[in-house]
């Protein structure tokens, strides 16, 4: 990446890049150095990071970032974009199944996508059951016992 940032113009790189960390997953010592990547290429690269959280990101980083606050998507959206993706890669699901992917969602895409390819990959399709057991949240509240407290919430 630093070779590319020093030899070419912004409007010569136009490869998006996919960082291979969240921001806020990253420890101080690997924010400090990207900072400092930041610091160094400025004038010819521009850095995108995406967060849930902002407060995690170390302030020298935040200070040298637009922030862009988006809300959270509503049930209905997140429902059709799930419907879109499971008749486009022929998932299996039911009702019970999409309403755990929009709960565990929270409103947002990302998680909403993730926890529906989780459970997909995990179990062939996406029920009630099998999204609650893949996903970081269900209705009891979750934690290292969720197999067994999903039995006692949703009858399984």
């Amino acid at each position: 990446m630093r070779r590319v940032a020093a030899a070419h113009s912004v409007a010569d790189v136009v490869r998006p890049t996919r960082p291979s960390a969240a921001p806020r997953r990253m420890t101080k010592g690997a924010q400090q150095a990207l900072r400092r990547t930041m610091e160094v290429h400025s004038a010819t690269t521009r850095f995108a990071l995406a967060c849930n959280n902002s407060s995690k990101i170390i302030e020298p980083i935040q200070s040298r970032c637009a922030i862009l606050r988006y809300s959270r998507l509503s049930d209905s959206q997140v429902l059709k974009r799930l419907q879109e993706v499971c008749a486009a890669e022929s998932i299996a699901t039911d009702d019970g199944g999409l309403e755990a992917l929009i709960f565990t969602a929270e409103g947002d895409m990302r998680n909403a996508l993730n926890n529906l390819q989780s459970t997909s990959a995990g179990f062939g399709a996406a029920t009630r059951a099998h999204v609650h057991a893949c996903a970081h949240r269900h209705p009891c509240g979750g934690g290292a016992k969720r197999h067994r407290d999903l039995r006692l919430c949703v009858g399984v």
